[in-house]
């Protein structure tokens, strides 16, 4: 039995959480050989962790701190906790944790952390605590005994960082919620031929909302007797999106959604003529898959760990060019043989990414690392690889 200590303490709701519960399912499903502890901080951590697998131990940790206080307390405490808790193994979230013998297997999930610029930039912005951040990130490429990425990607973007990490370095696709996958057996509803652009995004400025725009604008004037529209899901603040899609007179085309969970996205989904994914920049990027299980066809920029995740099962497009997402979406409400070989392809697409999957291969890295000993930045384990895709 395998005594996993799970270092939890810097998440928060999101992403990263729905990962840990990914994991701690599928781990439950499988009857893995597994003696699991996380440390957490979050209450809706603690809570969910503990709703999700009773059997797990939770072990509270600095919990009302906040999110520079728990680096800090990352490096200075949290190891010496869990060594006297007796782990054999860490698996921990982006940094490794300091002053600690236990081997650790360090989970790259944020594109930003290896961004070559981002530390300098964030420096001459006095952004002292993200600053941090990045350089632990990229020390836990020298010094853990193993590193995952989500995408391969991803793992290329940090091996410019740190070349001689290569060895040790492997990826592990996130996988999607049980929810999303039942929703793929559902035949009843079907689009239904109205022009409907299904939107998945945030107000950031990587997601190339414009973009968006630009697209539906484009549409509305080569097409104009097709009432062509946006249902734009996402939390945040849109008024830049607003202006800009008043300025090109298309803002009563565009309904925003606000956030939805997975149920209150079906129906949007199933009546989308396609996603419109503009975003230019991604570690893995789950809304393809999310609407490739509604038999929503895919439009996405051919760039980054974007086309890793949609593959065959989407049309890809060069970044920021509104006339090809627009030539695309176009031809996915005109051409029925089309869309009917996307949509089949997105459901087989689907079955790579399964937490049962993810879960699997992360247990076989976590016991190899556990076998390694703790890795010291001077002398570096071989490892094999692991697959690039699940």
């Amino acid at each position: 039995m395998l005594r996993l200590a799970i270092n939890a303490v810097s998440l928060a709701p999101g992403g990263g959480l729905n990962g840990l519960l990914g994991y701690l399912q599928a781990w439950r499903e499988s009857d893995a050989a597994l003696r699991i502890t996380v440390y957490a901080s979050r209450q809706k951590v603690l809570d969910d962790v503990r709703a999700a697998r009773p059997d797990v131990r939770v072990v509270p940790f600095a919990v009302g701190a906040g999110s520079a206080r728990h680096f800090v307390l990352q490096q200075r405490t949290l190891g010496r906790v869990i060594e006297a808790d007796g782990a054999d193994v860490i698996m921990t979230t982006q940094s490794a944790v300091g002053r600690c013998r236990i081997p650790q297997l360090v989970h790259h999930r944020n594109l930003k952390r290896f961004q070559h610029q981002g530390v300098w930039r964030r420096l001459r912005t006095l952004a002292l605590d993200e600053t941090l951040k990045d350089l632990a990130a990229r020390r836990a490429l020298r010094i853990s005994a193993c590193n995952v990425f989500i995408s391969d990607y991803l793992r290329r973007e940090a091996e410019k960082l740190a070349p001689d990490s290569a060895p040790r370095n492997h990826v592990v696709h996130n996988g999607l919620n049980r929810e999303i996958l039942a929703a793929a057996e559902r035949t009843d509803a079907q689009w239904d031929g109205r022009p409907q652009i299904l939107a998945i995004t945030s107000p950031a400025e990587h997601k190339d909302n414009p973009t968006l725009i630009r697209t539906l604008a484009r549409l509305r004037q080569r097409e104009p007797d097709v009432d062509w529209r946006v249902w734009l899901a996402g939390t945040g603040n849109w008024s830049s999106v607003k202006q800009e899609a008043a300025r090109l007179g298309v803002l009563d085309r565009v309904e925003f959604l606000g956030y939805l969970n997975h149920a209150q996205m079906e129906p949007f989904a199933r009546r989308a003529a396609c996603l419109v994914f503009t975003s230019v920049l991604e570690g893995f990027g789950n809304p393809p898959l999310e609407a490739m299980a509604r038999r929503c066809p895919v439009v996405a920029c051919n760039c980054t760990a974007i086309p890793e995740v949609v593959g065959d099962a989407g049309i890809l497009v060069e970044p920021g060019s509104d006339e090809q997402f627009a030539d695309a979406a176009s031809r996915l409400r005109t051409d029925r043989g089309l869309r009917d070989s996307l949509i089949a392809r997105g459901l087989e697409r689907i079955r790579r990414f399964t937490w049962t999957n993810s879960a699997a291969a992360m247990q076989r890295l976590l016991t190899q690392c556990a076998s390694t000993g703790a890795r010291q930045p001077e002398a570096a384990p071989p490892a094999r690889r692991a697959e690039g895709e699940i």
